[in-house]
């Protein structure tokens, strides 16, 4: 049971995806990667950095060759162990 609405906007996407989430209030921010090197890079520019910075939900972001062939049951979750990290996980 899953809802789905979808919109489109124009503007640069990290603007655009960080006030939509602020008005929606996800739980997730799930976003695909595309691996761009050189001068395609320097053109499109890295949205991950802002959504980093601005977003308010937690963001998941999936390479573009991955395949999901099950729900996942082993999480990897990477800390560098700050004070901000002992809220978000609990054992």
């Amino acid at each position: 049971n899953v809802n789905i609405s979808l919109s489109n906007r124009i503007g640069f996407a990290a603007e655009e995806i960080t006030a939509v989430a602020n008005e929606i209030k996800p739980e997730l921010v799930v976003i695909g990667s595309h691996h761009r090197t050189g001068f395609m890079k320097f053109i499109s520019g890295s949205i991950l950095k802002p959504l980093i910075e601005n977003l308010q939900s937690p963001l998941m972001v999936i390479p573009e060759n991955c395949q999901f062939n099950e729900k996942p049951f082993r999480i990897l979750y990477a800390t560098d162990f700050s004070h901000a990290d002992t809220n978000s996980v609990s054992l």
